[in-house]
């Protein structure tokens, strides 16, 4: 707590003195606060600056290549069981071009029959 009037002395001295005391400590407290408020706010900026610091490291974890080996180098690696790896997969053949298309609608039959 300050024992600095906190306005002029000319006008400090027409103050009674228990508003004067009344004054000095709302200051006073006002001042305490100030404090409080002063450290908390270099605690932030301390944890700030430290969060910066792990999502910097954080992207230049993202910039490195994974496992060591980039995408573009050789082909992707087969994990198809073994029996299977040469096969080259099932495509459709396209049918040659002007073949006509024939389109119908597909529908289920009318009366399913019962399984017993």
């Amino acid at each position: 707590m300050s024992l600095q009037p906190p306005i002029p002395e000319s006008l400090w001295k027409t103050v009674p003195p228990q508003a004067q005391a009344a004054i000095l400590a709302m200051v006073g407290s006002l001042e305490q606060r100030i404090a409080e408020l002063e450290a908390e706010n270099a605690e932030l900026r301390r944890r700030l600056a430290q969060l910066e610091r792990e999502l910097q490291k954080i992207r230049q974890r993202g910039k490195r290549p994974r496992n060591g080996r980039d995408d573009s180098n050789g082909p992707r690696a087969d994990h198809r069981r073994k029996e299977h790896r040469k096969h080259p997969g099932y495509f459709r053949p396209e049918p040659p071009p002007g073949t006509a298309l024939i389109e119908h609608d597909v529908h289920p039959p009318a009366v399913f029959p019962l399984r017993c």
